[in-house]
């Protein structure tokens, strides 16, 4: 992963200072042209990389999208899985902005879109066999080399609830320094035990259906026990 060029996608620059400093330099520039002239093309040359070859919100997503996938098949080493192993249906991949740090903050901003973007991802990864589900959870930076993963098997019989819920969070937007908030829906899965698996969902169109299809898997298995 391209650290770098991800981090330009984060980047910002304060105009109050580069206000500051470019009427500095027209100041400057009328009393003093040598020194004027320098620091009006240091400013233009600030301005101008920090946008050169600025990620666009969709390559973002692009970025997020291949981490996912490749997150699929970290998953089936982790747990010592075939494919074939858990073909009962297809994985299923839940993924969204992850607010909370893994070893530093992350980085929060709002693009274009209005869609709010997150340097951590967080990703659900869900294999269904038989007679267990197994799950792999992989938070992932896309500026830094920070990695959290969990693992592990449920018995069908030990699970008691996959819901999603939407609350309103608060979150500081990086580019504009400015507290923001936005919608944020969550996936969970509870069991018996009081274990709990939760991942952030960046669409919850797009994974309604899959939602559907757990409960339905699940109602299947517990009334054939």
């Amino acid at each position: 992963m391209d650290y770098k060029y991800n981090r330009r996608y984060f980047d910002y620059i304060n105009w109050i200072w580069m206000s500051v400093i470019i009427l500095i330099g027209i100041v400057a520039f009328y009393f003093y042209w040598f020194i004027g002239i320098p620091i009006l093309l240091g400013v233009g040359a600030y301005i101008f990389f920090k946008f050169y070859q600025r990620p666009l919100d969709a390559d973002i997503d692009l970025v997020y999208e291949r981490q996912v996938h490749q997150a699929i098949e970290r998953g089936y080493r982790k747990l010592n899985l075939h494919p074939a192993d858990v073909q009962l249906i297809d994985p299923i991949v839940i993924h969204g902005p992850l607010l909370t740090g893994i070893n530093f903050d992350p980085v929060i901003i709002r693009g274009k879109d209005q869609s709010v973007r997150s340097s951590i991802h967080d990703a659900l990864i869900l294999y269904f066999s038989e007679k267990q589900m197994y799950f792999y959870k992989y938070s992932f930076s896309i500026i830094d080399a920070e990695v959290n993963e969990t693992f592990g098997v449920i018995f069908y019989q030990d699970i008691v609830s996959v819901s999603t819920s939407s609350k309103t969070t608060r979150y500081l937007d990086h580019r504009t320094n400015r507290e923001r908030f936005f919608n944020s829906d969550v996936f969970q899965l509870t069991t018996a035990g009081g274990t709990s698996i939760e991942c952030s969902i960046r669409d919850i169109d797009q994974v309604e259906s899959s939602i559907e299809s757990i409960k339905e898997i699940l109602r299947k298995k517990k009334s054939a026990s």
